[in-house]
């Protein structure tokens, strides 16, 4: 899970400001809210969140789509 990594959305910001790289995440979406979802925005091409029947996927995938955050199920 990519968002335990210490700063994970610092990370991005540096890549994204500092690199050409096409950023994508797969992630369960276990910890993406709100806030984190906005954070995203104008950082990733997409976000990949893998379904499974215990995870809160759906909460993902809102919280990416009020952010305007693309996103595709895995």
């Amino acid at each position: 899970e990519p968002f335990v990594f210490p700063d994970f959305i610092g990370l991005l910001r540096d890549l994204h400001a500092q690199t050409r790289l096409a950023l994508n995440v797969t992630t369960n979406g276990t910890r993406i809210d709100g806030e984190t979802a906005r954070a995203l925005a104008g950082l990733v091409g997409m976000v990949r969140i893998s379904v499974y029947s215990d995870t809160p996927w759906r909460t993902a995938a809102r919280h990416l789509t009020a952010a305007g955050v693309s996103w595709g199920a895995n």
